[in-house]
């Protein structure tokens, strides 16, 4: 009987170690070897996340603040270069004024009323003003405010001239300029300067720069790329606004935009879009610049509005420079930085599935290992009917068992939810005392071991006699036992073969 347990014993734990090395290659793990190895692969997952994301973050930020500084500074110079160059064209009206103010043959002409001879005198002083000043307009006017001689377009005179400058001048007796939107819709820098011959007041004197000339220097510097010259409407009468636009030899498009014209448009190619009312509001690109893109991310446009003499706003002047080359080589680094920390986020997890490999192979073993301790020990339990109690009295008063525990007294594990106190209800009456005594040493001594005999009751009434053997496997910081295990061998065979052999005896 003895030899046929052991066979039993190795065949089980040979089959046992053969389960083992099958899982391990096959690469069958545990159930928590598996969970760790989850939870650890979505940790670093998260934070690999959280980290990409707080970069983009980062990135997204420093991007809109170098962006909008880049702009705020960009729109600074456009607009001191606007205002000086306009300064700069409406001091050199004043100064040209002063000067032809003086001349004495333009004096005697204007003041005999020869309209040729002044004509003649005029286009020669007026292209010399054009080429080397850009001057577009030159006027002669009598002191009642009829215009005697435009020397630019001398087909047209004796119209009453009510422009806001000349108003001024007359009121004031001073020269005066300003911008200031003509019949035709030109906007035009203007100076007007009474004109006089002792103390008699003759008539005055006009120049005037078109606006169009003093921001076509803008394209001589990188930090314009183009503008688009709007004037609005309402200031303008449509065939007069054709016709002034055919005189300048430019093409004119009434219906582009619904509230303005267009005077000059020099923007690129790819700023088309803004020369449309229709393209602005369903090209894809200005739906990108508006909606998706940072603003002025990497386009930078500027909406100048143009104020005229009298403060109203009669139109825009808009600025463009395209920046697109100049950002993306200046933010390639921080891209390759980005792909560089991606790399090393692929290495790394590389890295990481290879050792955690490693350590799953090596808990697997250790597992299995610990399965086949476990199953060992169950079977070494069974093949020598022990039953096996574990009782931690911190965690409440129940004893933890093994199936044999109930079966060698008849009970099934699911029919008797087991605790101290329905244990003692199972102890003989005759015993009980006995044992209760004993466990109480046991606790209040230092002995680790504890070992009594005593009767227990079956499920079906009768008495079974059992050894209960046990010992303390864990004390806490001041020396009390905290865990007990131990275990219940059934000597009722023993027991009865004593009691046979003392009524022999006795005999």
């Amino acid at each position: 009987m003895s030899c046929m347990l052991k066979a039993d014993m190795k065949e089980k734990q040979r089959s046992m170690r053969q389960k083992r090395e099958n899982d391990t290659v096959m690469g069958n793990l545990p159930q928590g070897v598996y969970a760790i190895k989850k939870d650890i692969f979505c940790y670093i997952l998260a934070g690999m996340v959280l980290l990409g994301l707080v970069y983009l973050f980062s990135v997204f930020w420093m991007y809109r603040q170098q962006d909008a500084a880049r702009y705020q500074e960009w729109k600074e110079t456009v607009d001191d270069m606007y205002s000086y160059r306009l300064s700069e064209a409406e001091k050199n009206l004043r100064s040209l004024l002063f000067v032809l103010r003086e001349n004495p043959v333009l004096r005697q002409q204007f003041m005999a009323k020869d309209r040729e001879m002044l004509l003649e005198t005029s286009r020669s002083l007026e292209h010399i003003l054009n080429q080397d000043y850009h001057i577009t307009h030159f006027y002669f006017h009598s002191p009642d405010r009829i215009n005697f001689l435009r020397v630019h377009q001398p087909e047209r005179h004796g119209d009453r001239i009510d422009r806001v400058t000349l108003r001024q001048a007359v009121k004031t007796g001073e020269i005066a300029s300003g911008l200031e939107i003509g019949p035709l819709g030109t906007l035009t820098l203007r100076a007007v300067i009474p004109w006089h011959a002792g103390e008699q007041l003759i008539g005055y004197l006009e120049l005037g720069r078109e606006l169009a000339s003093i921001a076509s220097a803008f394209r001589q510097s990188d930090t314009v790329d183009g503008y688009l010259l709007t004037v609005n409407k309402k200031f303008l009468k449509h065939q007069g606004w054709l016709l002034g636009m055919a005189m300048l030899n430019r093409s004119a498009d009434w219906s582009a935009f619904s509230d303005r014209v267009i005077m000059i448009n020099t923007l690129p190619e790819r700023f088309a879009y803004l020369g449309s009312e229709q393209m602005e509001q369903h090209r894809l690109q200005s739906f990108l610049h508006r909606f998706v893109f940072p603003e002025n991310m990497f386009y930078l446009i500027h909406d100048r509005p143009l104020v005229d003499v009298s403060g109203r706003h009669v139109g825009s002047l808009i600025f463009v420079h395209d920046e697109l080359k100049e950002l993306l080589l200046a933010r390639r680094m921080n891209n390759f930085f980005l792909l560089t920390l991606l790399g090393l986020a692929v290495v790394l997890l590389v890295i990481y599935y290879h050792v955690l490999r490693r350590a799953e192979l090596q808990l697997a073993e250790s597992g299995a290992g610990l399965e086949e301790s476990r199953q060992q020990l169950a079977l070494a339990l069974e093949v020598a009917d022990l039953g096996m109690w574990d009782w931690r009295p911190q965690h409440g008063d129940v004893v933890y068992t093994n199936d044999i525990f109930f079966t060698m007294l008849g009970y099934l594990r699911e029919s008797l939810p087991f605790t101290m106190e329905r244990w003692v209800e199972l102890i003989h009456p005759d015993d009980l005392e006995e044992v209760r005594t004993v466990r109480q040493l046991f606790l209040d001594s230092d002995d680790s071991c504890y070992c009594t005999e005593y009767r227990v009751r079956t499920v079906d009434g009768q008495w079974k006699w059992i050894r209960d053997v046990g010992r303390v496997v864990s004390r806490d910081g001041q020396g009390r036992a905290q865990r007990f295990m131990g275990v219940h061998i059934n000597i009722t065979q023993r027991k009865e073969a004593e009691a046979r052999y003392r009524e022999t005896m006795s005999a």
